[in-house]
């Protein structure tokens, strides 16, 4: 005969043995010749509670398809419920009941009077945090007519409603019955170790039903985390543009009248519209402006205001405009003129990222250019690496933004014209490509005669003109339009062709910078004003292959 002891560890050796043909399908001999012989564990002596058996061990193995039946079948042998056995973790076998549905063996512990608030140890998990994790309502019903402490928290301080809020379907089932059973005894309002309120989570994980739910009862709306963010900061920095799940709470909120805080900071200063502009959530970004009491001049603590933000975020041109539209809607003005605590103003950034779309939005607001500082290093905030034929249109665009600065009264100066050189020799100059290649290419050349930029003249004819020759014909709109030529010619002369645009375009700007005329301090006060005839051969012209350091390229 067997001892119990023993009976226990060849129990435990079958579980740990898979035999299984079956992928993921647990065979235990053992086990079901055990259960089969109609064996039931029973110790020699006054049972203890502490003790290890197979039903703690099959705890903390991986999923298989077949585990919930395993568990049952185990509790068949292990039938005592009087007892419950623990492990040295603080894991009893009413934990495992309850952590894999056992309604019935659930029944049992209780009606033998085992307490349901008892704490696995490591975690401190509750018998309920078992059941509402894993969404055994049956279980969870049972142990909160029971009487167990909805309110107890585990070691990260997360109640079972903290564990339901984080699920998705069907978690409002749960959540109802914990208020619906417990009535008045659930604290909606408790934080975790992370600062966490249910609702935070409930709009973290974006279920309307819980987040209505936990409104409806008392849970407070502007409540903040250890980040210091409001429910409505959570909506809008969430991994979607989810105007409904913050229409939804806004409109909750005025129903049951909670006033809802939509200027609140978080410990960085930030509103919930900084948030959602930060993301580019234009559809959240309109609510919110809509919303009474908006302020769309709030800065954060680096004096950072919400334009500040739209100004140096990478493809947010049509939220800029959203931005503006809106505000003008409801009659609210926009400083366009605000420094943050870099002094910069919007307009100084969305130079400096050369967004022409947000350049004309805020010199249309008003911006003023009397105090207007050109930033000192301009970039473009689009990745070039393996699209070196895609330069000439950050080239132009880079001209384009200068020339619609002096149409509103700027005056460019000499370091701003380093400034734009700077930005041609790293990032449009910074290889080199064959250039000699675009005339002995005859696919090139006969693709090219095709190709019209103006009546009259072709991308092939256009290439062939001296710089001083294509500035009488084509502006710095010409050339943003004959960008979008390119991308039908020859892959191998795209990156050539666009090149030598770009060389023709800088010279327009900077004619005369090889023959030395940014040694002296003169400022120079239109971009026509540096336009001159200058009948050197091509190699000597321009500032191209004169930058120290810099590839050269061969100009043809």
């Amino acid at each position: 005969m067997f001892r119990p002891a023993e009976i226990d560890w060849l129990l435990i050796e079958d579980l740990k043995t898979d035999v299984s043909s079956k992928p993921g399908f647990r065979e235990l001999p053992l086990v079901w010749f055990v259960v089969g012989s109609g064996y039931e564990d029973e110790p020699d002596g006054e049972p203890s509670s502490r003790r290890t058996t197979p039903l703690h061990h099959l705890f903390k193995l991986c999923w298989f398809p077949n585990l919930n039946q395993v568990v049952r079948d185990l509790f068949k042998i292990y039938a005592r419920f009087d007892v419950n056995y623990t492990d040295d973790t603080g894991l009893s076998h009413f934990h495992v009941a309850c952590r894999y549905g056992l309604s019935d063996v659930v029944e049992k512990f209780l009606e033998a009077g085992q307490d349901p608030n008892c704490l696995e140890g490591r975690w401190a998990n509750s018998t309920l945090h078992y059941a509402v994790q894993y969404g055994h309502k049956r279980v969870t019903e049972s142990l909160l007519r029971a009487g167990v402490d909805p309110n107890s928290a585990n070691v990260e301080g997360s109640t079972a409603l903290h564990i339901v809020c984080k699920k998705g379907k069907g978690a409002d089932v749960s959540a109802k019955m914990l208020f619906e059973i417990s009535c008045d005894d659930v604290r909606v309002d408790v934080r975790d170790k992370r600062g966490n309120a249910p609702l935070h989570l409930a709009l973290i994980e974006g279920n309307k039903e819980v987040v209505e739910l936990l409104l409806r009862n008392g849970a407070d709306p502007n409540l903040a985390d250890s980040e210091g963010w409001t429910p409505l900061h959570v909506v809008c920095k969430r991994y979607v543009d989810d105007k409904d799940l913050a229409e939804m709470f806004l409109e909750i909120c005025d129903d049951i009248r909670r006033e809802v805080e939509v200027n609140s900071r978080d410990k960085l200063g930030r509103t919930p519209l900084q948030l959602a502009v930060a993301n580019g959530y234009k559809k959240l970004t309109k609510l919110l402006l809509k919303r009474t009491g908006v302020d769309p001049n709030l800065a954060d603590s680096e004096g950072t205001t919400p334009l500040h933000v739209i100004s140096k975020r990478s493809n947010s041109d049509c939220l800029m405009q959203i931005f503006f539209e809106v505000n003008e809607e409801v009659n609210r003005v926009v400083q366009v003129d605000v420094r943050d605590d870099l002094g910069r103003t919007p307009l100084q950034l969305a130079v400096a990222g050369l967004s022409l779309k947000k350049v004309n939005l805020i010199l249309d607001r008003g911006a003023d250019l009397s105090n207007f500082v050109f930033p000192a290093k301009i970039h473009s905030d689009e990745d070039l690496e393996g699209l070196e034929f895609f330069k000439l249109r950050l080239a132009s665009v880079a001209l384009i933004v200068v020339e619609r600065l002096e149409k509103g009264g700027y005056e460019l100066n000499r370091s701003d014209a380093l400034a734009v050189m700077d930005f041609f020799a790293d990032q449009i100059f910074d290889k080199s490509v064959d250039l000699e290649g675009l005339h002995g290419d005859g696919w090139f050349v006969k693709v090219a005669k095709t190709k019209m930029i103006k009546p009259g003249l072709s991308l092939y004819d256009l290439i062939q003109l001296r710089p001083r020759e294509a500035a009488k014909l084509l502006a710095y709109s010409d050339y943003l339009e004959c960008a979008h030529e390119l991308w039908n010619l020859p892959w191998r002369r795209k990156a050539a062709c666009d090149l030598r645009l770009c060389e023709m375009i800088s010279r327009r700007f900077f004619p005369a910078l090889g023959a030395g005329s940014f040694d002296g301090t003169d400022e120079l006060p239109t971009t026509d004003s540096l336009l001159r005839d200058d009948r050197r051969e091509p190699e000597e012209r321009g500032f191209v292959s004169r930058l120290p350091g810099r590839c050269r390229p061969k100009l043809a």
